[in-house]
């Protein structure tokens, strides 16, 4: 380059050069070491600032038709993206530069040094999903591609980079890309979709704690957990369609998801679960009075009483005049003095036991 030897004292070689008359900045790839060789063709002194956006910053006032030199370095590989902001105190001013590198493009004696992609974890997920992506040369990585969709990604060191899996299908490579090129495809990148575990339907619908419950859907194999609400269940079978479990406790209507490697499926109608009240056949635990002429109104106290369909006094039937699940209100029929019966409640479920607590006696 014209006015620029073809290489500085250190053995740095010639990688551009230019002229600055203002404040600006510039981009170039370089090596590991700098060297900036400035000439003021001013008459006039100036102060030159040039800022790498390593952190290193150095200053120099250089004199009328003088010379500086700016010098900035940086551990790692070959070649890597440098950005200098330059700035002087004046406007007025005109300096010519030669800007010298360890690494120039072409230079058999540095080639570039290639990322290369070790291992992604995990090797399998779905769309979404955030893999690790472990290997060397990383620094400066400008991309990260699935097959040939690229991914939002977050480089940690020079071995390790984070990135979110875009749309894709099947078995693809993930490459890195850096300034010095793109990394060679080899089995330890590569990375398959899979598709999320979907919940389609289940059956029963509603039911209580310990209901066998057959969970539908597609992307069921592998189940890992499935979740009735917050409470996690043991599966009892599996395939790609279909999961068998036994509902956990819980109350009102949950959502019943499944997880697999792949990831957890999204929430739905078609999921839902509504807890039932658990059926009990009735039982009598006392009546008030125990004993009496017919007419008498008898209260009857126990549990199981909703949808009383029946109320008998031993043999005899009689009318409810109220019920709740706890009590039932009647009048006693007709029966002989002395004689003792039992009262028993029916309900759907069935008719209460007999015993000391339900006997009934005329006076």
């Amino acid at each position: 380059m014209a006015g620029c030897d073809s290489q500085d004292s250190d053995g740095r070689k010639i990688l551009t050069s230019g002229s600055w008359n203002s404040g600006t900045t510039l981009t170039v790839r370089g090596g590991q070491g700098m060297h900036f060789s400035v000439s003021n063709a001013n008459i006039l002194g100036t102060t030159l600032t040039i800022a790498a956006d390593t952190g290193e910053t150095h200053s120099q006032v250089i004199v009328p038709l003088g010379t500086a030199d700016f010098l900035f370095s940086i551990f790692g590989n070959e070649p890597r993206g440098w950005r200098f902001s330059i700035s002087t105190n004046s406007d007025a001013f005109i300096v010519t530069w030669c800007l010298y590198s360890t690494w120039v493009p072409g230079d058999p004696a540095n080639p570039p040094v290639l990322p290369k992609v070790s291992s992604v974890s995990p090797a399998a997920g779905a769309v979404g999903a955030n893999i690790t992506i472990a290997g060397i040369n990383f620094t400066d990585a400008t991309g990260v591609n699935f097959g040939t969709a690229s991914a939002t990604f977050q480089s940690s060191s020079d071995t390790s980079i984070s990135a979110t899996a875009p749309d894709g299908s099947g078995i693809v490579d993930v490459t890195v890309v850096t300034p010095s090129g793109t990394s060679e495809t080899s089995p330890a990148d590569q990375f398959t979709y899979v598709s999320l575990p979907v919940v389609t339907g289940i059956s029963p619908t509603s039911g209580s704690s310990g209901t066998s419950v057959t969970i539908s859907g597609t992307g069921l194999a592998g189940v890992t957990d499935v979740n009735f609400g917050l409470s996690n269940v043991n599966v009892l079978s599996a395939t790609d369609t279909q999961v068998v479990v036994t509902a956990a406790g819980g109350s009102g209507t949950v959502d019943i998801t499944v997880t697999t490697p792949a990831g957890t499926s999204a929430t739905s109608s078609a999921d839902q679960f509504t807890y039932t009240v658990p059926v009990v056949a009735p039982v009598v635990t006392g009546i008030s009075p125990q004993n009496g002429a017919a007419g008498t109104t008898v209260t009857i106290s126990g549990t199981g009483f909703t949808g009383v369909t029946g109320v008998g006094f031993g043999p005899a039937s009689v009318n409810v005049l109220s019920a709740t699940d706890s009590q039932i209100m009647v009048n006693a029929p007709d029966g002989d003095s002395g004689t003792t019966v039992d009262i028993t409640v029916t309900t759907p479920v069935g008719t209460s036991p007999t015993g000391a607590a339900d006997q009934f006696t005329y006076s």
